[in-house]
């Protein structure tokens, strides 16, 4: 019997008190209008007296218990809402407005609590296989942990500042920076530091763009190991498998040839010494790896909460790389377009930057030289969802007569900094890169264009 008659998480008087305080005073709006929608409300014609009331003051008119009963009445059923004398009533309950956002503070958790429980519902039901579509266990939980993960993660708490109150938050920012703080996340190569103004950002989306065979998955992984060191890092792939990302990481941590690790009895007796020393200089890095296929923005979405919540931060996101995962469009420079602009979206919202890898178009390959901002692929919207893109080229994978661990990183654009060119010198087999003047004394080569990364002004 008591199953029967359990009645879902709400609060009557809570929404009679949020209700009754718009009524009474429509400035309460700005202090509720960003916690609440009407769907937060329990009871139907709650709901429908706090959509009434968002339409009237949304258009900068009125709404008091006259022109909300005339609203409703407009919309019909109004006397089963228990018309004027309803509304009334819901004036007089509150004697100010001055506690409404409490109130609604309320509603807004009892909406929570009733949306937890849904959720469990709909994955007890699909646990039993009551579900017409019988999805996959793995399926289950997957759709679970990330609508629970968005209910854990709801915040409305995003009141516009006032100039004002910024200012000194600002100056004190400038100081601190003056000082030696920073708010750059270093990414372990001087020249690209320097051309960023410090390394990645909170906030940033960085695309890293290349064709084929010019170590992009290598650079990004060298990247990864040295902000693991302070940082924890997410690292998702859809290219390669946990065991091959592993392989490249040891791999570049020893010094070690990757072919070795492939056939290790092929490997000369002191590839053991090396692979030792790599490991231990691997552990207790702070870098989460994963390879689920298929990746969508919400499983990265859903992976980075995860790792959030494990490690209790996070310093940088990789997605290894954009032209394999799948979003929403009418056709594929849409599809790619949406996953940049969403993937900008948790950079922001979680304030970690994340790197996007993309391949690049042929076009690239029928220009002699360096690609251009044009050449990433299928979509115009990667360029502009990115606030910093950089287009890696190695002249030697098609001119063999040319250096051939010499590489250039163009930093193709940067909102609010420098556009360039790094340096970088590349140990193919050891899937290792370096600034070019730690490895190299001496000019640059000259053929295919070398600028110097401070030479290029600033982007638009």
């Amino acid at each position: 019997m008591s199953d029967v008659l359990r009645v879902p998480p709400h609060s009557t008087e809570a929404e009679q008190s949020v209700l009754g305080g718009l009524l009474l005073d429509n400035s309460a709006w700005d202090r509720v209008g960003d916690l609440l929608s009407a769907e937060d409300f329990y009871r139907s014609e709650h709901r429908a007296i706090y959509t009434a009331i968002a339409s009237l003051v949304t258009a900068n008119k009125e709404a008091d218990v006259i022109t909300v009963h005339e609203r409703l009445k407009r919309l019909g059923g109004v006397d089963d809402l228990g018309g004027m004398g309803y509304l009334n009533s819901l004036a007089a309950s509150v004697p100010s407005a001055s506690s409404a956002r409490a109130y609604a503070g309320i509603v807004r958790e009892m909406a929570l609590r009733r949306k937890v429980i849904r959720i469990a519902d709909e994955m007890a039901g699909g646990a039993w296989g009551t579900d017409k579509a019988r999805a996959g266990l793995q399926e289950i939980v997957d759709h679970s942990v990330t609508q629970l993960l968005e209910v854990g993660g709801t915040s409305a708490e995003h009141e516009p500042k006032l100039l004002d109150e910024l200012l000194p938050q600002f100056v004190d920012h400038v100081s601190g920076l003056y000082e030696g703080a920073s708010d750059a996340i270093s990414l372990g190569l001087d020249g690209l530091d320097d051309v960023l103004d410090g390394g990645a950002r909170a906030g940033d989306l960085i695309v890293l763009g290349a064709r084929p065979g010019m170590g992009k998955t290598s650079l990004v992984l060298s990247i990864c190991r040295h902000v693991a060191k302070g940082r924890p890092v997410l690292s998702c792939t859809l290219e390669d498998m946990l065991i091959g990302q592993t392989r490249r990481i040891v791999a570049a941590a020893g010094g070690i040839n990757l072919a070795d690790l492939r056939n290790p009895k092929r490997a000369p007796h002191a590839m053991w010494g090396a692979l030792s020393d790599a490991v231990q200089s691997l552990q207790g890095l702070q870098l989460y790896l994963d390879d689920e296929a298929a990746l969508t923005v919400m499983d990265v979405r859903r992976k980075v909460q995860q790792v959030k919540r494990r490690a209790g931060g996070l310093g940088l996101v990789v997605v290894d790389y954009l032209q394999l995962m799948d979003g929403e469009g009418e056709n594929r420079n849409q599809q790619l377009g949406f996953v940049a602009n969403r993937l900008r979206r948790y950079a922001k919202e979680f304030a970690v930057p994340i790197v996007l890898l993309s391949q690049l178009s042929r076009e690239a390959d029928k220009r002699p030289g360096p690609p251009q901002l044009s050449d990433l692929r299928d979509s115009g919207d990667i360029e502009s969802a990115a606030r910093v893109v950089g287009l890696l080229y190695r002249e030697w994978v098609r001119n063999p007569k040319a250096d051939q661990h010499y590489t250039q990183l163009h930093i193709a654009k940067q909102n609010d900094g420098r556009t360039g060119v790094v340096h970088l010198y590349f140990d193919g087999p050891r899937l290792q890169f370096h600034d070019w003047d730690l490895m190299r004394h001496g000019p640059l080569p000259t053929s295919f264009g070398a600028h110097s990364a401070g030479g290029q002004g600033l982007s638009a």
